[in-house]
């Protein structure tokens, strides 16, 4: 049974309570009272509802924490925290205040200004990765973040140089990628490419490469989510004219120029069919060891597949791994595959120079054994050894992962992404439609 906490349990002492709240306080007593996770595995319906009820938990004594602080006597120092625990109630309205206030203090160093600007630039990439679930109140949600998020852009320009400028717009644009309206990340998009040409205005090609290399990273992160949101969107054609554009600015930067290539094939994907997978071996799949050196997987074979690229060293990977398999188990008698692409490197963990089976073995137990992965996971060999280039991170444009395609009954890519999203509702459309009927406009 979840609980809350007393007074004492919170760190908070009745006596002193007034006297020695703070912020940061409130936020180790609300996480530090969040129920143990339970010792024997859960379903995920299980693991959902607890994860429901910690939350409920940790924001009801954030929020009577919250209400013995005086918000205005919190000095700077602080203010980071507080938003953050405005943050965790729910009081979108008072972060963005608090953290235009964090923002205009005085600051004596540029190091100082520099801290702050990070400090306020990770809060709002966390915000924009808070998804507002279906339906009104998630809609409601969303568009509070978004005027959150927008309500810092001024007080960031009046603060920042060009860099962080493109960097809060990238961090904004990202918080529409999963709303109603992924188009107006172009607005946004737009008003950075629009710095940057701005940045290099004027100067010979020889100052232009010095001038735009602090942007090209932030101006990275936001191409790479222009593509994405093409694939989400109708709007490709927009997306590809917009990458056209920017490679004009970037013309002196090869850095730049290698991912938007990479960027724009991703998004030339849609609609197209989609390209076979070749692998060494293929587990859980009837194919488990092919006679030569190679099998392929094809698809257009009547099911909804969900290409995911990973790696046993990615870190950010191994968080997609528990949603992929509920999703697999919610939709494989309706017709729906994943399917895990990999390679080998030679290497698995601390153990080094691993002979192709020795590998093999340990993603098998790593995948199939830790993570109970049971659709198909394809193994391409390692190109150190081959001396040839992966040809499935060729054809399918991967420059990072995890990195998503989800293809339809008809073997046509309908979306191609990075990082993991909710695609549910998606996957169960393409399950509706027909092997045979011609494909709906991309999702």
């Amino acid at each position: 049974m979840l609980t809350g906490c007393v007074a004492a349990t919170c760190g908070l002492s009745v006596a002193s309570a007034a006297q020695t709240v703070t912020p940061q306080r409130c936020l180790d007593s609300a996480y530090a009272a969040a129920p143990q996770a339970p010792s024997r595995p859960q379903s995920p319906a299980a693991q959902r509802d607890d994860s429901i009820a910690t939350r409920r938990v940790v924001v009801r004594i954030a929020a009577d924490c919250f209400a013995r602080l005086s918000r205005v006597t919190v000095p700077s120092a602080d203010l980071v925290s507080l938003a953050r625990l405005e943050l965790l109630i729910g009081d979108t309205t008072g972060a963005a205040r608090v953290l235009s206030r964090y923002l205009a203090d005085p600051v004596d160093t540029g190091e100082a200004r520099t801290a702050r600007i990070d400090a306020v630039l990770q809060i709002m990439r966390e915000l924009s990765a808070v998804r507002g679930r279906a339906g009104d109140r998630g809609l409601e949600r969303d568009t509070s973040r978004i005027v959150v998020l927008h309500s810092l852009l001024v007080p960031l320009d009046a603060m920042g140089n060009r860099e962080v400028r493109i960097r809060a717009r990238a961090v904004i644009a990202d918080a529409y990628r999963q709303t109603t309206v992924p188009s107006r990340s172009y607005a946004l998009a737009r008003e950075a490419l629009g710095i940057a040409r701005d940045a290099a205005r004027g100067l010979p090609d020889s100052a232009q490469a010095s001038r735009l290399a602090p942007l090209v990273w932030p101006m990275i992160d936001l191409m790479q989510n222009v593509m994405s949101w093409a694939t989400a969107d109708t709007n490709v054609v927009e997306a590809m004219a917009f990458a056209a554009r920017a490679a004009t600015v970037f013309v002196k930067i090869p850095a730049f120029l290698h991912p938007l290539s990479l960027d724009s094939d991703r998004a030339a994907l849609v609609g197209m069919p989609a390209p076979p997978i070749d692998a060494l071996v293929i587990l859980n799949h009837a194919t488990q060891r092919p006679g030569g050196d190679t099998t392929h997987m094809q698809f257009g074979d009547g099911k909804v597949h969900l290409i995911e690229f990973t790696a046993h060293w990615c870190g950010s990977c191994r968080g997609t791994y528990t949603p992929l398999a509920a999703l697999h188990t919610q939709f494989a008698a309706r017709g729906f595959e994943p399917l895990l692409v990999t390679q080998l490197y030679g290497y698995f963990d601390t153990r080094q120079e691993l002979a192709p089976a020795q590998e093999i073995d340990a993603d098998r137990k790593y995948w199939a054994g830790e993570h109970h992965m049971t659709f198909p996971i394809a193994i391409a060999a390692n190109p150190a050894s081959t001396r040839q280039a992966n040809g499935n991170l060729q054809r399918y444009a991967v420059f990072s992962i995890p990195q998503f395609v989800l293809i339809d009954r008809r073997g046509v890519v309908r979306k191609v992404w990075l990082g993991w999203e909710d695609v549910q509702g998606e996957i169960a459309a393409l399950l509706d439609e027909s092997a045979a009927a011609p494909p709906r406009a991309p999702m």
